[in-house]
C-alpha cells in the first residue's frame, strides 16, 4: 500500500496482519481496487495520480499488478527511483516464521508438505519484502505481529493521521491448521529451510 500524499509505503507480508491495518490506512490510499473472498487485494486505480497509474503498469505489466497488494519495497524503490523513494516512510511487520507458516496452511487449506512441493508467493521469505537486491533492509520500521496491538500504536503515532484507537479483527484463519506443522520433525525441517528468518527476527 503505498500513499503519494501521506508519504507512506506499507510492505504487506501475507499473514502478518496487513489486511486489518490497511483496513484502518485505506481512507489515506489514493487507488480503487476490486475483491475477492480473500479481502482486499489487487490492480489499483490510482485516483489522484493518473501518471504514476500509468508508470506502475508500464513498469510491471498487468500480471504483475495484479499483485499490487503484496508488492516488495525493492518494487516500490524500482518504479519510485531512489530520490523520490528516500522521502516515503516505509513499514512493515513480520510474524514468527513458523506459525506465520500455520496461518498459511489454515488460510490456503493445505498440509506443509503440498505448500513445499507446490511452492507459492505465500512462501516467500519474509526478509524478500523488505530488503533490496544486495540483501539491505531497505524499511524504516519493522514491526512485530506478535505485538501488534502495541506497535500499531506506535505507528499510529509515527504517521499522526486521525486512525482509530484499536485494529479491527480481519481475514482470520478459520479453518482448521493441518495437524503435521504441530510434529516436530516438520517444524525442524522449516526450521531448516527458514535459518535466514529466524537470525533477523531473533
Amino acid at each position: 500500500m503505498i500513499s503519494f500524499k501521506q508519504k507512506f509505503i506499507h510492505i504487506h507480508i501475507p499473514r502478518t496482519g496487513g489486511t486489518a491495518l490497511e483496513s484502518v490506512l485505506e481512507p489515506y490510499h489514493e487507488a480503487k481496487r476490486h475483491t475477492d473472498g480473500g479481502g482486499w487485494w489487487g490492480y489499483p486505480m490510482i485516483v489522484d495520480d493518473v501518471d504514476m497509474h500509468n508508470e506502475f503498469t508500464k513498469f510491471f505489466g498487468p500480471q504483475k499488478m495484479e499483485s499490487f497488494k503484496h508488492f516488495t519495497a525493492q518494487d516500490y524503490l524500482d518504479i519510485l527511483g531512489k530520490e523520490e523513494y528516500d522521502k516515503y516512510y516505509k513499514f512493515t511487520f513480520v510474524r514468527h516464521p513458523i506459525t506465520r507458516l500455520r496461518s498459511i496452511s489454515g488460510f490456503n487449506w493445505k498440509r506443509p508438505d503440498t505448500m513445499e512441493q507446490e511452492g507459492s508467493r505465500w512462501l516467500i521469505d519474509q526478509i524478500y519484502y523488505f530488503t533490496d537486491k544486495k540483501d539491505n533492509i531497505i524499511v524504516d520500521d519493522i514491526f512485530k505481529f506478535e505485538s501488534l496491538d502495541e506497535d500499531y500504536k506506535i505507528l499510529k503515532s509515527k504517521l499522526n493521521l486521525d486512525l482509530p484507537d484499536d485494529l479491527p479483527y480481519v481475514n482470520p484463519v478459520d479453518r482448521k491448521v493441518d495437524e503435521s506443522f504441530y510434529k516436530d520433525d516438520v517444524v525442524n525441517r522449516w526450521k531448516i529451510k527458514l535459518d535466514k528468518e529466524f537470525k533477523m527476527f531473533n
